[in-house]
């Protein structure tokens, strides 16, 4: 598996991921022209689109992804009234607009479904906190958590749909149940393990 890391607006991150012939895009905060020259390099077209949640620094560039590639966009099902929702997902609390081919989501994923790319599947984990629709997706030994757990932080509650206590039992009751050599990948930031935040993350404990 190829994975491509794209810093994006508000310093998130946007991760390219394929298996050589085709690729996933897994939130759309970087240029959209930027992902694109990436997977044209790889011979690797984009045809699928996840959002981990609907924050704008997340989605800023879906419209533009979606226009350029015809991908599905794939969402968690609870999340879809927040990502259409302005005065929720931070556009109007930052001054940005939506154009108006802004695509609904194609696909409403469930905890634990699993979508085929290429040779690669993506498993879908519900870690509601960050918003109630937040998820992780699982790539072989390769977990993009969004903003739900960063390396030794986690991600805000105090947001629209946020919860302190849900977005904890969602780190411990399912992220921390993962090998610890899992690699993380967050929204924010840099790259940390499973193992690393069990036992180095202030915010989350084990016990």
């Amino acid at each position: 598996m190829v994975i491509k890391k794209f810093q994006g607006l508000f310093d998130s991150n946007t991760f390219l991921i394929s298996d050589g012939s085709c690729s996933a895009v897994i939130d759309c905060g970087a240029s959209a022209m930027d992902v694109l020259a990436a997977a044209n390099g790889l011979g690797a077209p984009i045809t699928h689109i996840f959002l981990t949640h609907g924050h704008v620094d997340h989605v800023a560039y879906v419209e533009a992804l979606k226009a350029a590639t015809g991908a599905n966009v794939y969402l968690y099902a609870v999340e879809k009234t927040l990502y259409a929702d302005d005065n929720q997902n931070g556009y109007k609390q930052f001054g940005l607009r939506r154009g108006d081919t802004y695509p609904l989501p194609d696909v409403l994923l469930r905890h634990n479904n699993t979508v085929p790319i290429g040779a690669l599947t993506v498993k879908v984990l519900h870690t509601p906190g960050h918003t109630a629709g937040g998820m992780c997706l699982l790539v072989e030994d390769h977990l993009f958590t969004g903003d739900t757990l960063f390396r030794r932080s986690i991600g805000r509650y105090d947001l629209p749909t946020g919860n302190e206590k849900t977005l904890k039992e969602s780190i411990q009751n399912i992220l921390y149940t993962l090998p610890d050599a899992t690699i993380v990948h967050p929204g924010h930031g840099e790259d940390t393990t499973i193992g690393e935040e069990k036992k180095e993350n202030p915010y989350v404990t084990t016990q």
